[in-house]
């Protein structure tokens, strides 16, 4: 894959009192590394199997500007 940082994968379920019986909601979550983030993705996507809607954000980071000391 040749990424130089980790995807998650989360889940929750009914079990969670989230959702139907049946369905799972899945998050995908992994920064950014080329200008094509779906793309990056792709490999945990097709992990979930079927997918009835799908959601892509892609956020902002920031780094601290001092040590909060």
């Amino acid at each position: 894959m040749g990424r130089t940082s980790d995807t998650y994968i989360s889940m929750v379920s009914y079990s969670h009192l989230i959702c139907a019986k049946g369905i799972f909601v899945a998050i995908i979550s992994a920064q950014v590394e080329t200008d094509k983030p779906e793309e990056e993705i792709q490999t945990a996507i097709s992990l979930l199997g079927d997918v009835l809607e799908m959601f892509v954000s892609v956020s902002d980071t920031y780094d601290p500007v001092d040590d909060g000391q």
